[in-house]
């Protein structure tokens, strides 16, 4: 009984780092993120932080004012996990 208890546990431990070595190189594809909205989680001019697909991201824009709630439309990725994002109209 023993014996089974320590080759489920040396299993599951197998497991677990099989797990944690294949997602630890994981990337963001820039190209999945283009198009995505989110929200301005602070008003920013050049760069400020965003709330896309339910994570908080380094962001920058190209042009205007970024309020705060504002919604946002992923257009590029930068080096460094950076987004660039623009305003959405209000409609």
């Amino acid at each position: 009984m023993v014996w089974l208890l320590l080759l489920s546990a040396g299993a599951l431990s197998l497991f677990v780092v099989l797990v944690w070595r294949t997602n630890r190189g994981a990337k963001v594809d820039g190209a999945v993120m283009i198009g995505l909205e989110g929200e301005a989680r602070e008003t920013f001019t050049s760069s400020g932080m965003v709330h896309v697909r339910g994570e908080l991201w380094r962001a920058t824009t190209p042009r205007g004012i970024i309020e705060r709630g504002s919604t946002v439309r992923v257009v590029a990725m930068r080096p460094g996990l950076v987004l660039v994002v623009e305003k959405v109209p209000s409609k």
